[in-house]
């Protein structure tokens, strides 16, 4: 943290006998002009500060972020042997390639989105923090561009080829810092990929999780091209850095699945389902793409996806 200025009013303790941390209050405003965590950057960090019976909060809580205002809050309840910090923040018009930036990812996807998280982690003994994170985190977007590949045209390609012609390289994020897992959640970043098709538009993109004990569980995502609907369901374990079932779908006007591909094993080496591959980085929601096709019979089919994001007209 770079040039913090504290204001402190209203200091009081009332025990000096026991915990005096459990006993100090008092109430201020905190300004800092900057916070590097690994990575991650954050600027003109503003908000009104309290203490009181060991909780010590920031409230409101405003900051610039990825090129865009954020704002929150942050609780720090240190009275009991285990400290638990909640933080909720919202960030509105998130520039997506100052994300890609900041953690030294090459520009894959121009455009704006809202990020929105509830996180709530909690120490115990020596394990990572992030085995103790519970919460949902967000992020959605409209009328995005896809540096690396045009999915419809590939897609197109497929219906008539059934082949691909596909580079591909793995790249992984390793830092355990919490912006870094966060967007393993997303895999934003998360592989770099190039494609004979040039680029893209995502007309819109939902992506969120659940996350308990570190696992994040994928509750809506998906995106849409001009032409094309895919979801992902599965969890990803941000401990362990794995797949944990997840599966990546190509659906149609019902929800039910055209091609599906199945993810499991290490975040670095993951075992992917056979048959021929699409694979893509279409945005935050998927990495991996649909490998074997799926007739459905009689009109009818199990519904993979429900959620927000709309089939293409």
């Amino acid at each position: 943290m770079k040039d913090i200025n504290l204001i402190i009013r209203d200091f009081s303790i009332a025990d000096t006998s026991g915990n005096i941390i459990k006993n100090v209050s008092f109430a201020g405003v905190m300004d800092c002009k900057e916070l590097r965590r690994k990575d991650l950057k954050i600027d003109s960090i503003k908000g009104g500060i309290k203490a009181e019976k060991g909780v010590l909060s920031l409230k409101p809580l405003t900051m610039d972020i990825f090129g865009a205002k954020g704002e929150g809050d942050f609780a720090a309840d240190i009275t009991e042997a285990d400290p638990e910090y909640k933080i909720n923040l919202s960030v509105s018009k998130l520039d997506f390639e100052r994300l890609q930036e900041s953690f030294g990812v090459p520009r894959l996807i121009s455009g704006k989105g809202d990020l929105a998280a509830s996180l709530t982690v909690k120490e115990k003994g020596g394990r990572s923090l992030i085995k103790g994170m519970d919460g949902t985190l967000s992020l959605r977007g409209d009328n995005l561009i896809n540096y690396t590949m045009d999915l419809d045209k590939v897609l197109s390609t497929y219906e008539t080829s059934q082949k691909f012609n596909l580079v591909r390289r793995w790249r992984f994020f390793h830092s355990r810092s919490l912006g870094t897992a966060a967007l393993k959640g997303y895999h934003y970043g998360a592989v770099y990929y190039q494609a004979q098709g040039g680029r893209g538009t995502i007309t819109h993109f939902v992506s969120h999780w659940k996350i308990k004990d570190g696992v994040a569980d994928a509750t809506d995502c998906a995106l849409a091209t001009l032409h094309n609907r895919v979801a992902l369901k599965g969890k990803l374990n941000l401990v362990s850095e794995r797949y944990d079932n997840v599966i990546v779908a190509l659906l149609d006007d019902k929800g039910c699945v055209k091609l599906k591909q199945g993810i499991s094993g290490p975040f670095g080496s993951p075992r992917v389902s056979a048959v021929s591959a699409v694979e893509s980085l279409a945005g935050p929601i998927f990495d991996l793409y649909s490998k074997a096709r799926r007739f459905i019979q009689g009109g009818k089919c199990e519904v993979f996806y429900n959620g927000a994001v709309e089939q293409p007209r």
